[in-house]
């Protein structure tokens, strides 16, 4: 039975952190599922460059640009189990990247099929981590939100290493 407090279904968005112990000293780094996923999702978007007229070609042709993506998710805030990712480790993460003049690395996990033999695909990336906020209303569960401004593109091996 699939952890109920990852949600997300399909598709589990990782963000790379530390592993603390209990005195909240880093031991390790891995990749954390983000908790309480209530929604994740990537827009893909491409720049579209316009030819130049000249005197032979008066209607060029448009063609493609870069290519950028941005993640996007949202997530019920949950206390830091040291085994998702929640409000706390994503701060600390987008904090790390900002002091090292780094960037934050995470994977996309997307299951595809049910049953007894379901697949999965693994896509890696860095980025940026331009936005993120954290919503503490006076009833109900706190949420937080974040944006990643992909840098290069999504890759099938860890780009960490």
């Amino acid at each position: 039975m699939a952890d109920q407090t990852i949600k997300g279904r399909n598709t589990i968005l990782h963000i790379y952190g530390a592993i603390k112990d209990e005195t909240g000293t880093a031991v390790a780094e891995a990749y954390f599922p983000v908790a309480c996923l209530t929604s994740n999702s990537i827009t893909h978007t491409n720049a579209t460059v316009e030819g130049t007229v000249t005197k032979c070609n008066q209607t060029p042709e448009t063609y493609y640009g870069g290519e950028s993506y941005s993640i996007s998710a949202d997530a019920e805030n949950m206390e830091n189990d040291g085994l998702k990712a929640s409000y706390d480790a994503v701060f600390e993460a987008r904090k790390k990247s900002i002091d090292e003049s780094g960037y934050v690395y995470f994977k996309i996990v997307t299951t595809h099929g049910a049953g007894i033999t379901p697949s999965s695909t693994t896509k890696f990336g860095k980025g940026i981590i331009p936005e993120l906020g954290l919503e503490s209303p006076a009833e109900g569960a706190e949420t937080f939100n974040f944006t990643i401004n992909g840098v290069g593109s999504l890759s099938a091996t860890d780009l960490h290493v």
